[in-house]
Parts: structure tokens; C-alpha cells; sequence
């Protein structure tokens, strides 16, 4: 569930036929609507919470933890 958003909104983007999905910057997704469980064969309930470079396999070009502080020395 989209927290703080209009239901028009949150309607639009549980139901579009697109893959949307809303994660934390550490990944942790938050949303997961129809369009990407048609996609990726995740369920909401099972892709809700989870961490989505584990989820989705996620390739780095560098390992995911120096790129995490790459990004917090820059400040980003």
C-alpha cells in the first residue's frame, strides 16, 4: 500500500498494466502492483517487504555494499 497518496492516485498505480514498483533507497520495496507480478511472477504479498536486488537478482558492477558507500561519502 502507497502510504500518504490521493486514492485516485494509489488506484491508478495498483491497477496500471505497467510494473510500478516503489522500494527504499536500501531496497526494501514498499509497492508492488499487478503489473509487476505479471512481470517478475511475484505476488504483492510476497514481494512487499523484501529486499528487491535479492528479489529481482540484481547484477552490480560492483559489489552492492561498496557502491552503498560510494554513495553515503557523497552524500546521496
Amino acid at each position: 500500500m502507497l502510504p500518504n497518496v490521493s486514492i485516485d492516485f494509489r488506484e491508478l498505480v495498483e491497477f496500471a498494466s505497467d510494473a510500478i514498483i516503489v522500494r527504499r533507497p536500501d531496497g526494501e520495496i514498499l509497492f508492488w502492483n499487478a503489473g509487476a507480478e505479471r512481470l517478475y511472477g511475484w505476488s504483492a504479498s510476497h514481494a512487499v517487504g523484501r529486499d528487491s536486488h535479492e528479489l529481482l537478482f540484481t547484477r552490480f558492477p560492483r559489489p552492492l555494499q561498496e557502491i552503498n558507500e560510494s554513495l553515503a561519502a557523497a552524500g546521496t
